[in-house]
């Protein structure tokens, strides 16, 4: 036998053994919990975990899956590692992340210095750094016990749900690997979307934004308050605003193509907070509009209204994070790239003189359409 076919001999059995010890690895789906959702909860002097996993051996008649898929187990610790190990030793299985779909932290864990449960995004094999999280009015259990109108998967329509209100300005979505960056960026503080349940025959619902203040929640933003945080994060596609016109009533416009530019300035006393909005609007439902034909002039002052309405808008979003003391918008960033010499003595005593950042927004909308299938000539 030639050399050349002994080699070949080797390096064929030794890639079935590498093959033999791969299966020897791996585990059946049963002996799995398939996590799709994860709740966490500060209860007493504990953390409460609950997870949301797939039903495995769920049997169906159809070809495409009906009603929930899905089933909810909880377990308690000192931290959230343990309580997950808690919860996976009772049921006798192992938790298998890999499908993970959001985190939901309940307002009273928020509440909580966040460095009592960071450990767990930094450093636990389980974490994953594209996972949706958000923040619950309520337990963080009671959002995922929500059916979903019969979802095969709810916390994969909770996640649809923050997704989808973000391009209208209604919600942001932040995964893990953003939260790590704004915890660990000096010049920034955490925020995150809340979602909200009334009781238990209603689904999930988009309800502001948690600015934090100190790694801890300060304040959950109102419907005019989100709109205006998205915008400035560049983050919304489509946004609803009214606006009332003395002859015209009240009118719905369509922010559409929106931007956002924001830099820093000082005159050197004052720091200004530079914001410039672009974008098209498309007028909707007008309450006198069968009253009056609209001209040219009733164009142009709809056009300055819906700019008053988008400023106003905005600075309240701004205000919101001034009065939480929540850098939320990154302010810092600005005055640190656009004011280095300023910066010197803003950066020490960030607090103090953030709350003394002056806004300065203007906005710039222009009437793309009268209404979806009317161009404006």
């Amino acid at each position: 036998m030639n050399l050349s076919k002994c080699i070949k001999i080797f390096l064929s059995l030794f890639l079935c053994l590498l093959l033999f010890t791969g299966c020897t690895g791996n585990r059946h789906l049963k002996d799995l919990l398939i996590v799709e959702g994860l709740g966490i909860d500060y209860k007493g002097e504990e953390i409460t975990v609950t997870l949301q996993s797939l039903k495995i051996n769920m049997s169906n008649a159809y070809d495409t899956p009906q009603g929930n898929m899905t089933f909810n187990t909880s377990s308690n610790g000192k931290t959230v590692s343990s309580a997950i190990n808690n919860l996976t030793k009772s049921v006798s299985k192992r938790a298998f992340f890999g499908h993970n779909k959001i985190i939901v932290l309940s307002k009273e864990l928020a509440q909580n210095d966040i460095e009592n449960y960071i450990d767990y995004f930094l450093r636990s094999e389980d974490a994953r750094a594209d996972v949706a999280i958000c923040v619950s009015k309520k337990n963080a259990d009671f959002i995922l016990e929500s059916k979903e109108n019969d979802a095969n998967v709810p916390s994969e329509n909770i996640l649809y749900l923050i997704n989808n209100n973000e391009k209208t300005g209604q919600s942001i979505l932040v995964n893990e690997n953003e939260l790590l960056m704004l915890y660990q960026d000096k010049n920034s503080d955490i925020y995150l979307p809340v979602v909200d349940r009334i009781d238990e025959k209603s689904t999930v619902k988009a309800a502001g934004i948690a600015l934090f203040s100190k790694n801890r929640l300060s304040y959950i933003t109102d419907d005019i308050e989100t709109k205006g945080f998205v915008i400035l994060k560049n983050k919304a596609n489509d946004v609803l605003l009214q606006i009332e016109d003395e002859k015209l009533g009240k009118t719905d416009v369509k922010l559409s193509n929106l931007k956002c530019k924001k830099s820093a300035g000082t005159d050197g006393k004052n720091i200004f907070f530079n914001v410039q909005i672009s974008g098209d609007m498309i007028l909707g439902e007008i309450e006198k509009g069968t009253r009056n034909k609209l001209s040219k002039d009733d164009y142009t002052r709809l056009c300055t209204l819906a700019e008053k309405a988008c400023s106003k808008t905005v600075s309240k979003a701004f205000n919101a994070c001034v009065n939480a003391k929540s850098d939320a918008l990154r302010v810092g960033k600005y005055i640190a790239r656009d004011c280095p010499t300023y910066y010197e003595d803003y950066s020490k005593d960030f607090d103090k003189n953030f709350q003394n950042v002056k806004l300065n927004v203007a906005s710039d909308i222009k009437l793309e359409k009268i209404s979806d299938s009317s161009q404006l000539e």
